[in-house]
């Protein structure tokens, strides 16, 4: 837990000043104290928020369309309070800063995420070796098999080859590219 929270500590600080520097901002023209304490600012709220969620405590190997939810939601409370913190300080963000920021963290935080689980997923897809199968039946049933097989993305080891059926007006027809046998 402590190696993500610095690793996302780093994403968020260095996302924050990508996301300056993007909007043209130099660090003479944003305060270097100002910078500082938003950097801080972001990087707690952040981490509070990412702990609240319990962003840390789930598996990049198992990411999902739920967690980049999470992401968002963090990202945007964080990104709240900071602009919460630059009001109380009379600091004017502009709305354009906040978006980019917001925007940046997300695809920081995010992307390293799914990039990780794509890199995975065609680990093991290349590793795992499929089982050619013959499938009983070429009506309803079979043919729903065959679907899910098809369509199950690597979770099973199963490789429908041909289907086996002794329907006569059945045979040396193809049902999903799959010979009837």
């Amino acid at each position: 837990i402590i190696l993500h929270t610095l690793i996302h500590s780093l994403i968020v600080f260095l996302g924050f000043i990508f996301a300056l520097f993007t909007c043209g901002y130099t660090l003479q023209e944003f305060e270097v104290r100002s910078f500082i304490i938003l950097s801080l600012v972001l990087i707690l709220s952040y981490n509070l928020f990412a702990f609240s969620q319990k962003l840390y405590y789930k598996d990049w190997e198992n990411t999902s369309v739920d967690e980049l939810v999470t992401i968002i939601k963090v990202t945007t409370f964080s990104v709240l309070v900071t602009f919460g913190v630059a009001v109380i300080l009379n600091r004017n963000i502009e709305i354009r800063i906040l978006i980019e920021i917001w925007m940046t963290l997300i695809l920081f935080v995010s992307g390293p995420r799914f990039a990780f689980r794509i890199m995975n997923d065609l680990v093991k897809k290349e590793e795992k070796t499929l089982k050619n199968t013959l499938i009983i039946g070429a009506g309803v049933a079979g043919t729903m098999v065959v679907r899910q097989l098809l369509h199950n993305n690597g979770e099973s080891n199963l490789k429908p080859v041909a289907y086996v059926d002794d329907d006569f007006y059945k045979q040396k027809l193809y049902i999903l590219g799959i010979p009837v046998a």
